[in-house]
């Protein structure tokens, strides 16, 4: 099913994270601090951080470690 999807003409490889979740995710820069993405993390409770670069890429993902 993947295969078809990909051979339709409303796919794209060019979504940008911050355009499916808006302003309703949390997110990190490439220059965001280990100190302040564990922070933020800690405080909204978040065992995962997505960092979104300026063209809405998505690089990485941060993890917390139990």
């Amino acid at each position: 099913m993947g295969h078809r999807l990909r051979q339709s003409s409303d796919y794209t490889d060019r979504v940008r994270l911050r355009d499916i979740l808006g302003d309703h995710g949390s997110f990190a820069s490439p220059v965001t601090t280990m100190a302040e993405a564990e922070h933020a993390m800690r405080t909204r409770r978040l065992g995962i951080l997505s960092v979104v670069d300026e063209q809405g890429s998505a690089p990485g993902v941060l993890a917390l470690s139990r």
